[in-house]
């Protein structure tokens, strides 16, 4: 925020994206500068749509499943056809609010 009065006020938001170089002014979904205050929710919402977002959820994803799959043949020493098992086993009781606490 700068100005010394309400009419010369400027509001400039910025985003510092997981992995960038630099800053970025946020923009909404319409590309437009989100250039007033507003509320945490509507920072979430500007601050996680778009491709950019979306192509490093699919990055880090797939890098997450390499190491798992690393992991199950490595350590776990489990065979290609245990791997699923787990994998569903494990999201099944992630479903359920009792093994959620562990």
């Amino acid at each position: 925020m700068s100005g010394e009065s309400e009419l010369s006020l400027k509001i400039t938001n910025f985003i510092y994206p997981k992995g960038a170089a630099h800053a970025k002014e946020l923009e909404d979904k319409s590309r437009k500068k989100v250039d007033a205050i507003v509320s945490l929710e509507d920072y979430i919402e500007h601050g996680t749509f778009g491709p950019e977002v979306a192509q490093k959820r699919e990055d880090d994803l797939m890098e997450l499943s390499r190491e798992l799959h690393d992991f199950m043949r490595d350590h776990a020493k489990l065979a290609e056809s245990e791997k699923p098992l787990l994998v569903s086993g494990t999201l099944i009781a992630l479903r359920n609010k009792v093994c959620k606490k562990f």
